[in-house]
């Protein structure tokens, strides 16, 4: 059976989106901070500018997603008239759904592979340089 994206959060899946957004906060600010850092050192990469806007682009994803649980949240609980549906909630939607469509994959993903190949081409060299060594 197929759920309705419209359907109103029971309890329970109020209290576990609250608990996942709770870590999701966690992670934003993890990627805000190596936002700055990277801000702060531009030169630490070679490719330090595109590693830079790749974080920042995945730092606004999630913190997009946040933004949409603080406008919704004092309506999840609430009974009757202006409860809030998993249909209305279009950020989390994207964030826990088909990996095919939405931002979550270029953004997220996409970035984080790109960000890491980035930062490899530069770390890699050393390890092979202090191995041989």
């Amino acid at each position: 059976m197929r759920r309705d994206p419209l359907r109103v959060l029971d309890e329970s899946q109020i209290t576990g989106y609250r608990e996942q957004m709770g870590l999701l906060n966690e992670a934003q600010l993890d990627f805000e901070d190596l936002y700055l850092e990277l801000k702060v050192f531009p030169d630490a990469f070679t490719e330090g500018d595109q590693i830079l806007t790749i974080v920042q682009g995945i730092e606004q994803y999630l913190r997009a997603i946040l933004r949409e649980y603080e406008v919704h949240w004092r309506r999840l609980g609430s009974d009757g008239e202006g409860r809030s549906s998993f249909g209305s909630l279009d950020r989390l939607r994207d964030f826990t759904g088909s990996f095919k469509v939405g931002d979550y994959r270029p953004t997220v993903v996409h970035g984080r592979n790109d960000a890491v190949k980035l930062i490899q081409a530069d770390l890699l060299p050393i390890h092979v340089a202090k191995a041989a060594g």
